[in-house]
C-alpha cells in the first residue's frame, strides 16, 4: 500500500510542496507564497498552507490521505516560547495524519546531509548555519530578524547593501561607481531620489522585492565595481563567522562536512570558492525540499538507503 508523504519548504519568498511514495517517486510538487509567520502572520500562513494542502488531497491525490509531514517554517523556534502555540494551533488546523514542524534549516540539512553530523549554511532570501553533532545535538547561528539588520549575508542583506551604497554614491559619501548609474537604469529611475518611491511605495519595502536586487550585486563584480566586490567579500566573512561560531559550539572538528542552499550560491566563484577554502565543503545531497521527505519518512520510520536518494534526486530542485 503505497504511503503519501508530505514536504512543505516555508521560506521568506516562496512556499514549495512535494509528495512522494515511501520510494521517493514524486506525486506532485507545486509552489505558493512566502510562509514566514514572524512577517506574513500565523493566521494568514495557516489559511494558505490548508488551503494548498486540501487542494493537493483532492486534486493531485484524489481523496488519498497525507500519511506524514515535514512542515519546515520560517520563523519556527525564533521565539521559543512560542512553539507549543504553533504545534497546537497548525496540528489541528491541518488536514494531515501526523506532522513535525520545524525550522527552514532542519530540511536543508536532513537532505544536504543524510541527517549526518556537519553544518549547513542557507543563504537565500533569509540566512543562518545549523549544525548537528554526533549527539543529535543542533545549534543555530545567524538568523536574526532582518528588521535590525540580521540574517547577514542573505539575499535581502545583499540587496540592503546595494541600496544604502547606491544612496551615499548619489550625495557624495562614497566615490561614485558604476553601480549608481547601472542601478537607476534596472530601477527605471531619472533622478536617485526617486528610488525612494520605488522600494518604499511601489515595492512596500517588501522583503523578497528587495532581495531580488541580489543578483545585480555579482553583476557588477564582474565589471570591476569596488563597492560591489567589497560587500560580497563582507557576506564572506560573515558566513564564515556563522559557520565558525557553530562548530566550536557543538565541539566539531575542522574537517566536518560543510553543505550549503539557497540563491546566493548561485553566484558559486564569488561565494562558494572561498568556504571551499576555509572548510570541508561538500554539495548538498538533496535540496531542503526533498529533506523534508526523509523527516517525514523517520515520522512513519521508513528505512533510507541510497536508492531512495537516488529517486528523490530525479526530482531536481524547485
Amino acid at each position: 500500500m503505497a504511503i503519501n508523504l508530505l514536504s512543505i519548504d516555508c521560506g521568506g519568498t516562496k512556499t514549495a510542496f512535494l509528495v512522494t511514495d515511501q520510494f521517493g517517486n514524486m506525486k506532485t510538487i507545486r509552489k505558493a507564497g512566502p510562509a514566514n509567520y514572524l512577517v506574513q502572520g500565523l493566521e494568514a500562513v495557516t489559511s494558505m498552507l490548508k488551503e494548498n494542502i486540501s487542494s493537493i488531497i483532492q486534486e493531485d491525490l484524489h481523496g488519498e490521505p497525507i500519511d506524514a509531514c515535514f512542515l519546515a517554517l520560517a520563523g519556527y523556534g525564533d521565539i521559543p516560547s512560542e512553539c507549543p502555540m504553533i504545534d497546537k494551533h497548525l496540528c489541528n488546523a491541518l488536514p494531515v495524519t501526523k506532522l513535525v514542524i520545524g525550522n527552514d534549516t532542519e530540511n536543508a540539512i536532513a537532505g544536504s546531509l543524510q541527517n549526518q553530523a556537519g553544518i549547513h549554511l542557507i543563504a537565500g532570501t533569509g540566512s543562518i548555519a545549523l549544525g548537528k553533532n554526533t549527539d543529535g545535538r543542533f545549534y543555530r547561528s545567524g538568523g536574526w530578524h532582518h528588521l535590525f539588520g540580521g540574517d547577514e549575508g542573505s539575499g535581502y542583506w545583499f540587496g540592503c547593501k546595494l541600496l544604502q551604497a547606491f544612496t551615499k554614491e548619489a550625495d557624495g559619501r562614497i566615490r561614485k561607481t558604476i553601480l549608481l548609474q547601472r542601478l537607476m537604469h534596472h530601477l527605471h529611475i531619472e533622478d536617485p531620489t526617486q528610488m525612494l518611491s520605488v522600494v518604499i511605495e511601489q515595492w512596500r519595502g517588501e522583503r523578497e522585492k528587495i532581495a531580488s536586487l541580489c543578483p545585480l550585486v555579482f553583476e557588477y563584480a564582474e565589471s570591476g565595481d569596488e563597492v560591489c566586490i567589497a560587500i560580497i567579500r563582507e557576506a564572506n566573512k560573515e558566513h564564515v563567522e556563522m559557520i565558525e561560531a557553530v562548530r566550536k559550539e557543538l565541539g566539531l572538528s575542522k574537517d566536518i562536512p560543510v553543505s550549503y542552499s539557497g540563491g546566493v550560491f548561485q553566484a558559486q566563484s564569488w561565494m562558494i570558492e572561498p568556504l571551499a577554502q576555509q572548510f570541508h565543503l561538500v554539495p548538498p545531497a538533496l535540496p531542503p525540499l526533498q529533506g523534508g521527505i526523509l523527516r517525514a519518512m523517520e515520522v512513519v520510520h521508513i528505512e533510507q538507503n541510497q536508492e531512495l536518494i537516488t529517486q528523490l534526486n530525479k526530482i531536481g530542485t524547485f
